[in-house]
């Protein structure tokens, strides 16, 4: 009996384990592009926003509307790809953008190769899709959905230190 005891009580610990709410989706044929613009639709407070190449319009409609509705908007861009012609960063400049949307570059040296959104600090969009056309339809990319607290929170402070490190 004891004997049966040691192989079952550590079995049972790791089925009691909490999960961590993660939802993972892979480009192209899922698209990513949907559960991001969810997830933008759904804030009401804050969007929190580091992106290497951001050129997908139907994606930054979506930001525009949630500035609309009140959410503070932070999108934090690589320097290189924020000079892209076609990045959100250099063509949505100007009297169409909303005041509740703030953009920074990240300027130190190497790449800002982050890609993530925080929703009302809430959940995270993350993995290795940028917003753009290509990754929607072209590339193999992966986006990554999580929920739990801690890894939010340390999202969260990362975005901190990237929108404090750049101008």
């Amino acid at each position: 009996m004891k004997f049966l005891l040691i192989l079952i009580v550590p079995l049972l610990i790791m089925c009691v384990r909490p999960a961590i709410p993660v939802q993972v989706y892979f480009s192209p044929g899922v698209a990513p592009e949907t559960h991001i613009i969810a997830l933008i639709k759904n804030c009401t407070k804050t969007l929190d926003i580091a992106i290497y190449g951001f050129t997908d319009s139907v994606i930054w409609e979506a930001v525009l509307e949630a500035a609309h509705r009140g959410v503070q908007v932070r999108i934090v861009f690589d320097k290189r790809e924020a000079a892209v012609s076609t990045s959100v960063h250099r063509f949505y400049q100007g009297p169409r953008m909303p005041g509740n949307i703030q953009m920074r570059v990240w300027n130190p040296r190497g790449l800002m190769h982050q890609k993530f959104c925080i929703g009302d600090k809430l959940t995270i969009i993350t993995g290795s899709y940028n917003w753009t056309i290509n990754a929607e339809t072209i590339n193999a990319e992966n986006l990554v959905v999580i929920t739990d607290d801690s890894i939010v929170q340390s999202f969260q402070e990362e975005f901190e230190t990237l929108w404090t490190n750049s101008h």
